[in-house]
């Protein structure tokens, strides 16, 4: 029996985020993908590069992603 969700996206599969440009999502994903990999790390992690050009939007992207 399938469950139906009051949720759009859990019907839809899709979340959208109108408010964030793409390449700052892309980089928020890459961010969580390198926290993933590296939060139980025992050795040198390597730095994550930020470009100064979307660092404020990105701060800002992540701070309404709660992240």
């Amino acid at each position: 029996v399938a469950e139906t969700s009051l949720f759009q996206e859990s019907n839809t599969g899709i979340i959208t985020f109108p408010q964030i440009k793409g390449v700052i999502l892309q980089k928020v994903c890459e961010y969580m993908c390198y926290k993933a990999k590296y939060s139980n790390a025992l050795g040198e992690v390597p730095e994550f590069n930020i470009d100064t050009d979307i660092a404020i939007e990105l701060m800002m992207a992540a701070d309404f992603l709660d992240i």
